[in-house]
């Protein structure tokens, strides 16, 4: 089995133009409409910017996506009026509560947003607290455990925020590309999500494949999930998963082998 054979696809390309996305931004104010958090966190000594925020559309292009309606015209679906800008907690949140953030409440909430920008610009006030991540006391886990099955490396990427993956150095151009897919597939299935429980099987079992061709190959797949605290802005305190991946050689001196029932890297 091929590593293109899982890559889900997701029955849609967004193409916002340049022009929508600096109105979007700007409108916006960097901010969430919903939790009025910045989306642009600045750099830090070791790492540059990250952007936090999504041009979420507010009617789906897909036909399966939330709120797609059949009698919007499919010219106006990357326009400007059908986007909104979130943070990544609220972009999941609308898009898994989509009877309760319909069409029309969203397109109240970005007018509403963008009035409450415009009158804090011309206020001169300052929009809420920097946004910033917080490590968990706790929540770090010790050890990253193996994973056979498809069924649990969904537990650890699915509805993730951030994502950290790594692997050991590779000299085999096969190797490069069946890791380099096999990570690249895990941050997709853990952004995109599924509209319903079958396809989430289906992958399920795709993905013990891909880890059983890894296992053939000399490599073992550890993962584990964190959960940190975002902060700032003008919101609460939010969870902000992180799920890590990390994809060994099986003869790797890092690997604790430790008795059943115990957790090991």
């Amino acid at each position: 089995m091929s590593i293109q054979a899982a890559r889900l696809d997701s029955n849609v390309d967004m193409t916002i133009s340049a022009k929508s996305r600096k109105l979007l931004w700007g409108r916006s104010g960097n901010r969430c409409a919903i939790c009025k958090r910045e989306l642009i966190m600045e750099t830090s000594k070791e790492d540059d910017e990250s952007i936090i925020g999504d041009e979420c559309h507010i009617i789906s292009g897909a036909q399966n996506g939330p709120r797609y309606d059949t009698n919007y015209p499919s010219d106006q679906v990357d326009g400007y009026s059908n986007f909104i800008l979130l943070c990544k907690v609220h972009h999941k949140l609308i898009d898994d509560q989509y009877s309760t953030y319909a069409h029309q409440k969203l397109v109240q909430i970005k007018a509403e947003h963008e009035k409450w920008v415009s009158k804090q610009l011309d206020n001169n006030n300052i929009l809420g607290e920097s946004i910033r991540i917080k490590k968990v006391p706790g929540n770090t886990p010790a050890y990253l455990s193996r994973i056979t099955t498809g069924k649990k490396l969904l537990e650890v990427v699915l509805n993730a925020c951030a994502f950290s993956f790594d692997h050991d150095d590779l000299d085999d151009p096969a190797h490069v590309d069946l890791i380099s897919g096999f990570l690249q597939n895990a941050q997709d299935w853990g952004d995109i999500g599924f509209d319903n429980i079958g396809d989430k099987v289906k992958i399920g079992y795709e993905i013990s494949e891909i880890i059983k061709e890894l296992e053939v190959a000399g490599f073992w797949v550890f993962g584990g999930r964190e959960v940190q605290a975002l902060e700032g802005g003008s919101g609460g305190v939010s969870d902000w998963p992180v799920a890590t991946l990390r994809v060994l050689r099986s003869n790797n001196d890092e690997i604790v082998k430790t008795p059943v029932g115990e957790k090991g890297v």
